[in-house]
C-alpha cells in the first residue's frame, strides 16, 4: 500500500471509528465496497496485532536510563525527589512523587526528537 492510500484509509478508518454507525450503514452513505471496507478493517487489525507482538513490554522494573552530564554543565538544585532534565529545547520537571509513566512519557518525547 502506497502512502496515499494509506492515508485515505486512515482518514475512512478515523471517520467509521468516530461516527454510530455500523459497517453496513457506513458503508451505504459513503458509497464503500462493504467486502473492501471488511477486508481493510481485518488488514488494519491484523497490522496492530503484529505491531503489539514486535514492541516489548515495558515495565518499571526494566526502566532504565542514565544520565550523563556534559562537561562544564552547571547543576541546578532541585527539591528532593523531583526530577529536572534539561534535552536540546526541551525541559522536563517532574514533582516530587511523580509516577512512573510520567517520566516514560518525557523519555517517550526525548525518544521521537533523537
Amino acid at each position: 500500500m502506497n502512502d496515499k492510500s494509506f492515508e485515505k484509509w486512515q482518514a475512512i478508518e478515523d471517520e467509521f471509528l468516530n461516527s454510530d454507525l455500523d459497517e453496513v450503514a457506513f458503508c451505504k452513505s459513503r458509497k464503500i465496497n462493504l467486502d473492501w471496507f471488511r477486508q481493510k478493517l481485518c488488514d488494519a487489525e491484523r497490522h496492530e496485532q503484529k505491531i503489539k507482538q514486535q514492541k516489548p513490554q515495558e515495565s518499571s522494573e526494566n526502566l532504565f536510563i542514565e544520565l550523563i552530564p556534559q562537561p562544564g554543565a552547571q547543576a541546578e538544585p532541585v527539591p528532593p525527589g523531583s526530577l529536572k532534565i534539561k534535552f536540546r529545547e526541551f525541559d522536563f520537571e517532574l514533582s516530587s512523587g511523580f509516577p512512573v509513566e510520567v517520566f516514560r512519557q518525557a523519555l517517550q518525547v526525548v525518544k521521537e526528537v533523537i
